[in-house]
């Protein structure tokens, strides 16, 4: 919970700045318009006043009104365009702030089963599920070697390797945290006797296939 709240304050802070923009734009319309207005009545005066005896004859003042005016028009179509760009913020950021809200609780779940990494638990490897907690647990608690330890022998020690080449164990934590949370959507055992999972993780992202291995009596995972 405490995690969540900097996200949500951060679509609030959003949803101020866009409201700020936007009443901004409002503003800047308004006296644009009003410019407008009193440009357009000045060339009108001045064409009157110009018109009588010099009909043949060109008005750099008028000239010089139509050019302003034809720029004010033009700020007046990009501040509209604008405006009804920073609506389309607004509702975004209300839609962000419903969407944090429903996932503060746990009635927010994107389907049953579904297992937050910030609520996971460590269960060990007895089962594929048991593995699959154990290792979004040590994702959310940085703990490298639990991690390792929900691996094959094989992709430990590549993992293994990458963090020490890397020499930031951080970085990887940083990749993976990511993963908001899964939940198991089907299970096939393969004809070498291990365990293929379909996981969901989010509404954007495809399900991905989970391959584990029996080794020891304990259930690994072999690949993401």
């Amino acid at each position: 919970m405490k995690k969540r709240k900097p996200v949500i304050l951060l679509a609030w802070l959003l949803s101020i700045g866009v409201l700020g923009a936007v009443l901004w734009q409002r503003n800047q319309l308004t006296s644009l318009r009003a410019a407008q207005i009193q440009t357009s009545s000045s060339g009108s005066d001045s064409a009157t006043v110009t018109s009588v005896g010099t009909e043949a004859q060109s008005d750099p003042d008028q000239d010089a009104a139509s050019s302003e005016l034809l720029k004010l028009r033009a700020q007046v179509t990009q501040l509209t365009a604008r405006k009804r760009e920073l609506a389309g913020v607004a509702e975004e950021s209300e839609k962000l702030k419903v969407q944090l809200a429903a996932g503060s609780t746990n009635s927010g779940l994107p389907m049953p089963g579904y297992i937050r990494r910030n609520r996971a638990q460590f269960l060990g490897y007895s089962t594929p599920e048991n593995t699959v907690q154990s290792w979004l647990w040590a994702i959310q608690n940085h703990d490298v070697q639990r991690v390792l330890q929900a691996l094959t022998p094989a992709d430990a020690k590549n993992l293994q390797d990458g963090i020490r080449a890397s020499g930031d164990p951080e970085g990887f934590f940083k990749g993976v945290g990511a993963i908001p949370g899964l939940a198991i959507q089907s299970r096939q055992t393969m004809p070498d006797g291990s365990e293929e999972l379909q996981v969901y993780i989010a509404p954007q992202v495809p399900p991905q296939k989970l391959q584990l291995q029996l080794v020891n009596g304990e259930w690994k995972m072999s690949r993401f």
